[in-house]
């Protein structure tokens, strides 16, 4: 098989760096980093943080290859902040905004748990999938306290078959149909 080892799109090799910083002479205040072992998902989230700065004049990232797990990520300050300070401080926001979404869901699973909905959705024996589809049913019966916004109440559309000639649920006669966690909502 030609596919590489799994570990190799996440473990740097010997002698390999995971950064490499290179600094624009043809451009003032603009530096390119290129990230090894990393993919879109960080990419996009430091581009979008590096915008939210007011120093930040242009922050772009490009993927060389899809097959090559790197990243090559050009920011452009406007000369108060340099553009690896502008990293470095979009990558402390950046750790202090998911460590925030990291606690407020262990609050709601809590949460959650506190009020049965954990053992509804889990089973009295905690393991996912025992009681899925009464869960589901109970949350998004007719009677659901949140109703789909396009106001369907059919949500079986998980498993159906129709309009998808090769099965698995993901489309009907009707139009789109969105499948998730055992739900699914016409459209």
């Amino acid at each position: 098989m030609n596919a590489p080892n799994r570990y190799e799109l996440y473990t740097l090799g010997e002698g390999e760096s995971k950064l490499l910083i290179d600094e624009d002479t043809k451009i003032p205040n603009a530096c390119t980093v290129t990230v090894n072992k990393e993919d879109h998902t960080l990419a996009n989230m430091l581009r979008s943080q590096l915008l939210q700065s007011p120093y930040v004049i242009f922050a772009g990232y490009k993927i060389p290859h899809p097959l090559e797990p790197r990243f090559i990520i050009k920011v452009q300050t406007d000369g108060t902040h340099t553009p690896i300070q502008a990293i470095q401080e979009a990558v402390k926001s950046l750790i202090l905004t998911l460590d925030k979404m990291r606690s407020l869901l262990q609050n709601e699973f809590r949460l959650a748990k506190t009020v049965g909905i954990g053992e509804m959705m889990l089973g009295n024996s905690g393991n996912p999938g025992d009681n899925l589809d009464d869960g589901l049913a109970h949350m998004n019966g007719p009677s659901s306290q949140y109703p789909h916004p396009s106001g369907h109440t059919d949500h079986s559309g998980f498993g159906s078959s129709s309009g998808n000639p090769g099965g698995g649920g993901y489309g009907n006669s009707n139009g789109l149909n969105y499948s998730a966690g055992g739900s699914g909502y016409n459209f």
